[in-house]
């Protein structure tokens, strides 16, 4: 339980004093330097997490500390984060184009020079010049509020690149569960004639991994 929900409208004027913020601060329940020691042999953080949270709620109520859930609440936490921080990007964002609102309309008859290849070129104003950056902020906000319906999303078994491996999985000679739909030579081998390989499914996992390393 995070101490910040203490702070909600529905708690905080039943337990927000120090003593319970400190009795559900991270520290006292959490050894990040254990955390850190296990999470390097593990090789990711959820195990080691879960493992102190067991320990910390008793051996009866610890078997259901993380009972029928996965290490995809990893991924939902960090979306959750994301989303704090995109309120915090916005807020920001919104503080900038007010004080360029503000430059632009106050300067708007400052006088300066203008340049083009670091050199002085015609006057310009530094309003205007302030009206400039302001314009490019400005498209930034629509493109926040875009980017949150995008991004904010929470990992319910993954789109195309889990489906291709599945199905080339499934269709394998020792499962022999699904099959791509047959057409004459499709996914036939140079050398096995015997061989039907998947090969829509080799193409969308390929491309998959291409989006992914093209992204980022």
């Amino acid at each position: 339980m995070p101490v910040s929900v203490i702070d909600s409208f529905l708690f905080k004027n039943m337990f927000g004093t120090q003593a319970v913020r400190d009795m559900f601060e991270d520290s006292k329940y959490l050894d990040h330097d254990r955390l850190g020691r296990e999470t390097d042999i593990v090789g990711y953080p959820i195990l080691p997490l879960i493992r102190q949270l067991s320990e910390a709620c008793g051996e009866e109520a610890g078997k259901y500390v993380h009972w029928g859930a996965t290490q995809d609440f990893q991924d939902t936490a960090a979306i959750l984060q994301m989303k704090d921080g995109l309120d915090l990007v916005e807020e920001q964002l919104k503080a900038i184009i007010k004080t360029l609102s503000s430059l632009a309309e106050g300067h708007r008859d400052t006088p300066m020079a203008g340049r083009t290849h670091l050199q002085h070129a015609l006057p310009i104003t530094f309003g205007y010049k302030c009206a400039v950056y302001l314009s490019s902020f400005q498209r930034h906000l629509p493109r926040l509020y875009e980017l949150r319906p995008r991004c904010l999303l929470v990992q319910f078994g993954g789109s195309l690149g889990k489906l291709a491996t599945d199905l080339m999985v499934m269709s394998s000679n020792e499962c022999n569960e699904v099959s791509e739909p047959f057409v004459p030579h499709r996914g036939a081998s140079s050398t096995m004639p015997q061989e039907s390989n998947p090969i829509s499914s080799e193409v969308i996992l390929a491309a998959s991994k291409l989006l992914r390393a093209n992204a980022g």
